[in-house]
């Protein structure tokens, strides 16, 4: 995968072939539940302002439409608590992939997670 920044056609092209990690764990380890994966400005500063308007509109589309006039994009993860609207996390989904690749490879399942527990020695 090509790194960002990202042209908007590559950048929706990008996220649309990752919309199946919707619905997954955030991380193996996290009760945290991949809500959005979707384009967000490149640039650190009007990431963060896409955020907050990500937070108050609930709404990806609307929250990179609001301001940003820009031309460089990126693709972010986004992770939300089933218990807590207002715990939220993101993380660029090259970083994303990179950390969690293992587990999606394995439908985000914790190790020993409904499997037989492994007796070590046995070979």
């Amino acid at each position: 995968m090509k790194k960002a920044p990202y042209t908007l056609l590559e950048a929706e092209k990008i996220c649309k072939d990752h919309q199946y990690l919707i619905g997954k764990k955030f991380s193996p380890t996290s009760d945290l539940i991949i809500e959005s994966v979707t384009v967000t400005p490149y640039d650190e500063v009007n990431k963060k302002r896409f955020l907050i308007f990500y937070f108050l509109f609930n709404n990806a589309e609307s929250a990179l439409s609001h301001e940003y006039r820009g031309f460089l994009f990126d693709i972010i993860v986004i992770g939300r608590s089933a218990n807590d609207e207002h715990d939220l996390l993101q993380e660029d989904l090259s970083v994303w992939l990179t950390e969690n690749m293992a587990a999606v490879n394995n439908d985000m399942k914790i190790p020993g997670e409904g499997e037989s527990p492994a007796i070590a020695g046995n070979g």
